[in-house]
């Protein structure tokens, strides 16, 4: 298989024993160097530790990479051992190597030793195994930019069903997409005659359903939460979230004070799904747990694995005025849309307000 094909965030390209894995929605390309032509044959995504967009597999004993900025040795299941810096040996095992440059590449190799070697200078990074093994390649897209456009006519309904795919960019709906990298970028929504969503997006399966009444005013608030959450959002009588144990978030009816909560509900949320994720891709310890986890119902980690209707359940629990003097930085981008002009004609995943 020597799949050039554009379809899909990622592709591969065999030429002779370079093996290129090209972002599709960046337009970058990483390149590896096999010791020999890579014979490829389609994978499953699912065999990384870590979300990746589309995965491959092939034959070496020996995989290079010269253009990099981190390389990252991690075992099966994803726990971190090591950042590569210095010749290093890794014995026999299970492993999966993380490659960092213009776009993300995962490697797995399974009952392998590996010796990595050409850190830290002008030469590859080259990882050599113990004999020739199966090499399974992931790649993700950082996906900074809008993988499609949808298209709305002038009709709030139909802008709740565009709302409901925006959560498609998100990798996963762990506590770890709290990191940007794994949120990707929303897709584009723009004003058409008639209501299109491209067959790449999807509304993600999270549990969770944001309700607005039929109006520009109770979307454009609850949409960057809805992104969020990876919601569907639905018409109904009143603002509210559910969930998908049965419990019903109900939400202020006027605009002030529902715009408010909401805000109230994604700064308290977010903050806490960064103390959730410390012990997840990326190990560290947030200063911010040390001033606020005394007062706390939970110890954020063990929510890690949690659905996501049982996180905020237990998230709900927590008075936003405990984590306010710790949260989040001041929004970055903030569109303030005026009362005569109630149609959106591009939405790329802002915080919304409409007065």
């Amino acid at each position: 298989m020597n799949d050039g094909s554009s379809d899909g965030r990622i592709g591969f390209e065999v030429d002779g024993r370079t093996l290129g894995v090209r972002d599709v929605i960046e337009g970058t390309r990483l390149d590896l160097l096999a010791d020999h032509e890579p014979e490829l044959s389609p994978a499953m995504p699912e065999l990384f530790p870590l979300p990746v967009d589309r995965a491959v597999s092939f034959e070496a004993k020996s995989i290079s990479v010269a253009e990099y900025s981190t390389v990252n040795v991690r075992r099966a299941n994803g726990d971190f051992l090591a950042q590569l810096d210095e010749s290093t040996e890794f014995p026999r095992g299970d492993y999966c190597v993380e490659i960092s440059g213009v776009t993300k590449v995962l490697l797995r190799v399974e009952d392998a030793e590996i010796t990595a070697t050409g850190m830290g200078g002008p030469e590859p990074v080259e990882l050599t195994f113990d004999r020739p093994t199966t090499v399974t390649v992931g790649g993700r897209s950082f996906h900074t930019r809008p993988e499609a456009t949808v298209t709305v006519p002038d009709d709030p309904a139909a802008l709740t069903e565009a709302v409901s795919v925006l959560g498609s960019s998100i990798q996963e709906f762990s506590p770890e997409r709290s990191w940007p990298t794994l949120r990707g970028y929303p897709p584009r929504i723009e004003r058409g005659d008639e209501l299109d969503i491209p067959s790449p997006l999807t509304v993600p399966d999270t549990g969770v359903e944001v309700v607005v009444r039929p109006t520009y005013a109770d979307v454009y608030r609850l949409s960057t939460l809805s992104y969020y959450l990876g919601a569907r959002m639905t018409v109904g009588d009143a603002p509210a979230i559910r969930l998908d144990n049965g419990y019903e978030e109900r939400l202020p009816a006027e605009g002030r004070a529902l715009e408010r909560r909401v805000e109230e509900l994604f700064r308290t949320w977010f903050f806490l799904d960064t103390l959730a994720r410390t012990e997840g891709y990326v190990p560290s310890d947030r200063y911010e747990y040390e001033q606020v986890g005394a007062e706390l119902p939970f110890y954020p980690p063990n929510l890690a694995d949690s659905s996501m209707s049982e996180r905020l359940m237990e998230y709900l629990e927590v008075d936003p005025g405990t984590i306010a003097p710790y949260g989040v930085r001041p929004w970055a981008t903030e569109a303030v849309l005026r009362p005569d002009a109630p149609r959106i004609t591009s939405y790329n995943g802002m915080l919304l307000r409409s007065y």
